[in-house]
């Protein structure tokens, strides 16, 4: 505040030599802002609530894990049956079968979505693999257990031109799963890691 005063008087009383030092002054941390928050990312950053139970159910929480490997980015994503499909258990008629079909295509073909990041990252989808669904087999369900396959899995990697670390990033999951509400979302890069309970749409930084 006194800093303006000086500028601002039209009455500079002081030296002009001390009116160059605190320009000099002002402008260092200006620029150390700058620095610090372009080039000395502090780590990444999740603003929610502390996220559940590691490997506990929950109904419509969806459990997300991003790890960024230089200029690879890697996802897991646990999204319950009842999110991606409308049901949890193994589907047993014609008609379920058709939903998890074409529930599954659209999870193969639109997962990359879930996470909007800049594009001067170029970042470009590289593999994914659905590393548990539903059983669908000619109509008749295997599964004895009703909770046994209670959740998708999947896992996503992208290759980017530049490490999105210290970048800023939005979730997108309500384009693929509308129902979608929360998210346990962890976040871990090489300056460190941060989780918790957002919003399906939330922001958050690498």
């Amino acid at each position: 505040m006194g800093h303006n005063r000086v500028f601002s008087s039209d009455r500079i009383r002081r030296p002009e030599a001390m009116v160059l030092l605190l320009i000099v002054i002002v402008t260092t941390f200006s620029l150390a802002g700058c620095w610090s928050g372009n080039e000395q990312a502090s780590g990444p950053k999740v603003e929610g609530d502390p996220v559940g139970t590691v490997g506990a159910h929950e109904h419509g929480v969806i459990r997300m894990g991003l790890a960024v490997d230089g200029q690879r980015m890697s996802l897991n994503l646990e999204i319950p049956a009842a999110t991606v499909f409308g049901f949890e258990h193994d589907p047993e008629t014609e008609e379920e079968i058709g939903v998890v079909s074409e529930a599954m295509e659209t999870l193969r073909t639109r997962v990359g979505e879930v996470i909007a990041v800049s594009p001067e990252l170029a970042c470009e989808l590289e593999d994914v693999e659905v590393v548990s669904s539903p059983e669908v087999d000619e109509g008749h369900s295997h599964s004895e257990d009703e909770d046994a396959h209670s959740e998708v899995g999947v896992a996503v990697s992208w290759f980017c031109a530049q490490s999105v670390e210290g970048t800023n990033a939005n979730l997108r999951l309500g384009s693929l799963w509308p129902d979608a509400e929360l998210v346990d979302l962890t976040v871990i890069t090489s300056m460190g890691q941060a989780a918790g309970r957002v919003a399906a749409d939330a922001s958050f930084s690498f």
